[in-house]
């Protein structure tokens, strides 16, 4: 080894894995209690319409039906998960990139800031999938489409004058209707060494904790974003083997 380098900077040192033993999957339903506000970013201001373009609910550019976007609720989750923890940087607003092997959140998570050596906590455990809209809240979509109603809400926000009452820079948005439901599903890789059950426990308790004192997308502060979480499935399944 050269003198004066770190070990980690040796590229042709092996650096052995984890092995990968196995996987949960935890799938869910995700039901709107609220209207639900998860926004896809500018998409153009409709000839007419009276929607903010950042404001417009993200669709599946395939289907056309409203979806929650898997990094959204990963992104909900590990917040949830850090707060609870107090896993974050307060003055900066940035994520938990310790990467220690005994860190709920990067363990889970994943460690912020990629570095260019593996950290204790690699790698990232959990891979949450885009929630879809069920088959049965495709069908109200559709109806809706076909009767010529709206299949989404509109809300309209504003700041009020204290002195006048007057209210000032309204905004609309859209929100897609309470009662909807979502397919979620959640993938852990669970690695030798593993507890996947007490990681598993760790989710179950932050989406509790989500559904019973925050909300998912924005607005939630506002009236927008309550869920919960039911007809939960569990599997487990091990990595196949090899001769």
């Amino acid at each position: 080894m050269t003198p004066g380098r770190n070990p980690r900077d040796q590229r042709d040192q092996f650096v052995p894995g984890k092995r990968l033993s196995g996987y949960w999957k935890y799938q869910f339903h995700i039901r709107a209690e609220e209207g639900l506000a998860v926004h896809g970013g500018e998409t153009g201001l409709e000839i007419g319409s009276t929607v903010e373009p950042n404001l417009r609910v993200i669709l599946n550019p395939r289907t056309g039906y409203p979806y929650i976007p898997g990094s959204s609720l990963k992104g909900k989750l590990r917040s949830t998960l850090e707060k609870i923890l107090g896993k974050y940087d307060a003055q900066k607003g940035t994520p938990c990139a310790c990467g220690k092997a005994d860190c709920p959140v990067c363990v889970i998570f994943g460690a912020a800031r990629a570095t260019s050596y593996v950290l204790p906590s690699a790698p990232t455990r959990v891979v949450v999938r885009d929630a879809q809209l069920t088959e049965t809240a495709r069908e109200d979509w559709d109806a809706a489409i076909r009767d010529k109603k709206p299949a989404l809400e509109l809300k309209t926000e504003s700041l009020s004058n204290r002195a006048t009452g007057a209210a000032q820079h309204p905004r609309t948005g859209e929100r897609v209707p309470p009662g909807a439901e979502f397919l979620g599903e959640i993938v852990l890789r669970e690695f030798a060494g593993d507890d996947g059950a007490k990681f598993i426990e760790t989710i179950q308790k932050v989406m509790r904790f989500v559904a019973e004192s925050d909300g998912v997308g924005s607005g939630i502060s506002r009236g927008s974003g309550k869920v919960s979480f039911h007809d939960v499935k569990i599997d487990q399944q091990k990595a196949p083997t090899f001769p």
